[in-house]
């Protein structure tokens, strides 16, 4: 067991069915996420996260808790030009190799200029999973708009 803070994962994409855990930057302390758990274990996390809110709102009908959170450290990296790399919803066309024209959760350094894109450098299996997430975003908001 370690403190929370010392676990480095992002869920990329969007919080649901389509989202994706990049395992290859997934660390715990510097060593990767797979050498310290089995991938069942991980999976079932995984699983879990995506189903989150889903649970949160049959508990207390609103996420708004954790919605505060993720807005109370954007602002704190941006008054205070901490420069955290933070998933963000931002433009992903031409990042990855997406086409789609959508904004999907991708990291970037946040500070007092703003948000700067954060290039991870991911193998091909993840890259695909970021582009297959992208298109369903864009095909589920082409139906919105």
């Amino acid at each position: 067991r370690v403190k929370p803070h010392r676990v480095h994962a992002y869920v990329l994409g969007e919080h649901g069915d389509a989202s994706v855990l990049p395992l290859s930057c997934a660390l715990v302390g510097g060593i990767h996420l797979e050498e310290m758990m089995p991938i069942e274990s991980i999976n079932r996390a995984h699983e879990n996260t995506k189903r989150a809110a889903d649970d949160v709102i049959a508990l207390r009908g609103y996420t708004s808790s954790a919605s505060g959170a993720a807005v109370a450290k954007i602002i704190e990296s941006i008054i205070m030009d901490t420069r955290d790399i933070i998933p963000l919803s931002t433009s992903a066309k031409g990042r990855m190799g997406i086409q789609e024209d959508v904004f999907i959760s991708l990291p970037c350094v946040v500070g007092k200029d703003g948000a700067t894109p954060w290039k991870l450098d991911l193998p091909e299996v993840e890259i695909k999973e970021l582009q297959d997430c992208a298109k369903i975003v864009f095909d589920a908001s082409k139906d919105i708009i």
